[in-house]
């Protein structure tokens, strides 16, 4: 399932009774054409499922994933104000809400995922190290230090 949300549990101090699931799809009415093929009437064109951490009997803790095949296709479901954004909503006292873009800024024409995937190897090789100062075994997010992008401007 992750370790996303018994993550965030940990962070915040607190035991989960329980993790539950959802999963849902949105049958496309109208055939679909994109990168990867046709999509017919019938057939799936986006996806949702959660991942919910319960505690004292409610969810506290929802990491939701919506994948879709256009932005038109399941319409009532949760999206943001741009294509390939990551989501973030806290409802609290401030609540927050946040959207995060991968994108290049360089001409190179290259696309959000692969942005993303170059963000995400950054992070991890960023954090050498700070892992290797660390006794070996498990290290999560909560084990690293905030790494700064010192000297990176040039």
């Amino acid at each position: 399932m992750g370790a996303t949300v018994p993550m965030i549990a940990h962070a915040a101090g607190i035991m989960l009774d329980e993790i539950t699931t959802t999963w849902d799809k949105w049958v496309t009415p109208t055939e679909r054409h994109s990168v990867k093929g046709v999509i017919k009437p019938g057939q799936v064109a986006a996806v949702r499922f959660t991942i919910n951490g319960i505690y004292r009997g409610e969810t506290r803790i929802q990491l939701e994933h919506v994948n879709r095949i256009g932005r038109d296709a399941a319409p009532d479901w949760p999206s943001g104000h741009d294509d390939d954004v990551y989501r973030v909503d806290i409802d609290g006292t401030p609540s927050i809400f946040q959207e995060t873009a991968f994108r290049f800024t360089d001409g190179s024409g290259r696309d959000a995922a692969t942005a993303g995937c170059l963000a995400t190897g950054m992070r991890a090789l960023n954090a050498v190290p700070a892992v290797n100062g660390l006794s070996p075994g498990w290290v999560t997010a909560l084990d690293l230090p905030l790494i700064p992008g010192a000297g990176t401007i040039r």
